[in-house]
This record gives C-alpha cells, sequence and structure tokens, in this order.
C-alpha cells in the first residue's frame, strides 16, 4: 500500500515540475518534495499501529472435521481427499 501511494506521489510530482513545469524544480521545491512522503508514511504507519487490530494472544487455528459415526457398524471409506476443501454434505435416510 505504501509503495502504490509513494508512486502515485512521485507520479503527481514529475507531472508537476518536470512535465508541466508549473513550478520550479530548485532546493526548496526538492526537500519540500522529499519530506511530504517521508512525514505522510510516517503518519500513515502510527496511524495503522493505532487502528489496525492487534493481540498479545495469537493463536493459529485449523478446521477439523471430526468424524463420528452414526452407525453401529465399521467404518470402511471416508470419501474425502487429504488438503482438499470438502463440500458439506447432505445425508438423507429414508
Amino acid at each position: 500500500m505504501e509503495l502504490l501511494l509513494l508512486a502515485i506521489y512521485a507520479f503527481f510530482v514529475w507531472l508537476i515540475f518536470i512535465k508541466f513545469k508549473w513550478l520550479p524544480w530548485n532546493i526548496v521545491s526538492q526537500v519540500i518534495s522529499a519530506t511530504i512522503p517521508i512525514v505522510g508514511i510516517t503518519v500513515l504507519i502510527l496511524f495503522l499501529n493505532i487502528d489496525a487490530p492487534s493481540s498479545a494472544d495469537v493463536r493459529v487455528m485449523n478446521y477439523v472435521v471430526p468424524i463420528n459415526p452414526r452407525v453401529a457398524g465399521k467404518v470402511i471409506e471416508v470419501p474425502v481427499e487429504p488438503n482438499i476443501p470438502s463440500r458439506r454434505a447432505t445425508c438423507y435416510s429414508s
């Protein structure tokens, strides 16, 4: 995100100072053009640290499908492949 914002900013600086020459490209404008993105990205990162969700207690969970047969016999086959998402099956009993 920051790289995209810097690229857009650099495009507008090039457009204003180099292409259309609306403002002179002297030492003052160069310093200001370099300071604005540094301050802007710093403020953006600081606000993201305040506003973005975070936690000191992070847990990584994995989805597990429990296989609990409701039959009295032995389970012969489970028609799922490992590491492939399976669709939810509906069982109809007669």
